[in-house]
């Protein structure tokens, strides 16, 4: 199998690109997988992170990238955007989408409260403007950005016509049927640790791969 992983970050600076790299490893250790790598152009590479790829590339132009690489299955980890994702959609792969944070689910990116930084369990709706969650810190002048309900809505509409999401958990899957995802959709994969899986492997066996 030919895996088009995308991730926007081609070095380790967090949990999402361990986890990537933990998988690519085991998958071609355990079944042999061609993994390939797309990141953004912007973005500095680490050998570290893009050695465990066959290939690796910066996203230049998704269509015919996708096109010539020709990849059995796309997963995509981390990618800002309503476009890009469009464009994923029409390529005639199967996308699986990992969900590891709350960005598509909270205004605030968060899920929890400006005022006493409560845990909110809500779907996104009109409660998010008094709560303050749409006004946000930005990098850019007047380093202030505000997000709306129409913008969240229209993201989480393209990421429904993805053809699998996988969550780490069953409290993001609640988050996903509250937003009115389709269950037979979500794939609980608990996340885990290398040592973790490699002792499964040894022990059993087997290896649970997406």
């Amino acid at each position: 199998m030919h895996i088009l992983w995308i991730n926007e970050v081609a070095k380790l600076t967090g949990g999402c690109e361990r986890y990537v790299a933990d998988t690519v490893k085991l998958l071609a250790e355990k079944y042999h997988t061609k993994s390939t790598l797309l990141y953004a152009v912007e973005d500095l590479t680490e050998p570290e992170f893009t050695k465990l790829f066959d290939y690796a590339f910066p996203m230049v132009d998704l269509a015919k990238q996708i096109a010539e690489i020709n990849p059995d299955i796309i997963y995509v980890q981390r990618l800002e955007g309503k476009k890009p994702m469009q464009q994923l959609l029409k390529c005639g792969k199967p996308v699986v989408r990992f969900f590891h944070d709350h960005k598509l689910f909270c205004l605030r990116e968060h899920k929890y409260t400006v005022i006493g930084h409560n845990t909110c369990t809500k779907p996104i709706g009109w409660h998010c403007y008094p709560c303050l969650g749409f006004i946000n810190k930005s990098d850019k002048f007047p380093n202030v950005k505000l997000n709306s309900l129409a913008k969240f809505k229209a993201e989480q509409h393209v990421k429904k016509q993805l053809s699998a999401i996988v969550v780490g958990s069953d409290y993001m899957k609640q988050h996903l049927l509250d937003h009115g995802f389709n269950n037979s959709q979500i794939l609980v994969n608990p996340l885990y640790t290398l040592a973790e899986i490699r002792q499964i492997i040894l022990a059993k066996g087997i290896f649970c791969y997406l």
